[in-house]
């Protein structure tokens, strides 16, 4: 948050890139050599913790190593409470309706055909990854704009555009390359299996997609009881 803040995208854009990069192969690495569950495991929270640790060292380089130390202020608890504990709810439904899919197939299929969806459906969630660096880089500037309606408007229409735009060749894709691409990771009766699924993720991932910019642009407006709201319904 602090890097997006203060517009040096490059730095977050950079890890998260080269960290999904490398868990993706590492996994399909793992995989091809017999290894199971536990090793994409350590592969996940190694990368998570190398992913923090560079974070914060950029951030200390960025502005100062003292004030990453964590400091208790009242009157910073007061002034973002109200917005902290909706964007905490917000959190909250996000989490229960990203996960309920597999909660769902895992009482009418084994853990093997879950396991199989779960893979499936990380991939895919990557295909956003232009999209939410877009979102993340204009943020800032969104929060800029808001004393200029009319000017905010309009950057909101291009940047609506480009988001939607840039998303339909991506999710278009992955139904073509869906049967290939798993019949050499798991086998062809795995990706026939998840041909159909993969169809119903990839458009609900463009949908999701669509809706980055108008969240963005709830957010700084300050108003985040509209994107609980809005996460609310959207869990339902």
């Amino acid at each position: 948050s602090i890097i997006n803040g203060i517009q040096r995208m490059e730095f977050t854009n950079s890890i998260n890139l080269i960290g999904n990069a490398i868990e993706r192969f590492g996994i399909i690495i793992l995989l091809s050599y017999g290894m199971g569950f536990f090793h994409i495991v350590v592969l996940k929270v190694t990368l998570k913790i190398i992913e923090v640790l560079s974070e914060a060292l950029i951030c200390g380089k960025l502005i100062n190593f003292r004030m990453l130390l964590p400091v208790f202020h009242i009157d910073v608890i007061k002034k973002n409470l109200r917005f902290g504990l909706n964007m905490s709810l917000v959190s909250i439904f996000s989490i229960i309706q990203k996960q309920i899919d597999k909660l769902v197939l895992s009482k009418l299929f084994t853990l093997k055909y879950t396991g199989f969806y779960s893979y499936a459906f990380s991939n895919l969630s990557k295909g956003l990854v232009i999209s939410q660096a877009i979102s993340n880089a204009v943020f800032p500037d969104l929060c800029e704009k808001q004393s200029n309606r009319k000017l905010l408007f309009h950057q909101y229409i291009k940047l609506q555009d480009l988001v939607c735009l840039i998303n339909v060749p991506v999710f278009s894709l992955m139904p073509f390359i869906a049967i290939p691409l798993y019949s050499y990771i798991f086998d062809s009766e795995t990706a026939n299996l998840l041909f159909l699924p993969i169809i119903v993720l990839s458009i609900g991932f463009f949908m999701n997609g669509t809706v980055m910019i108008p969240y963005r642009i709830i957010l700084a407006s300050g108003k985040s009881s509209i994107a609980s709201k809005s996460a609310f319904y959207s869990m339902i």
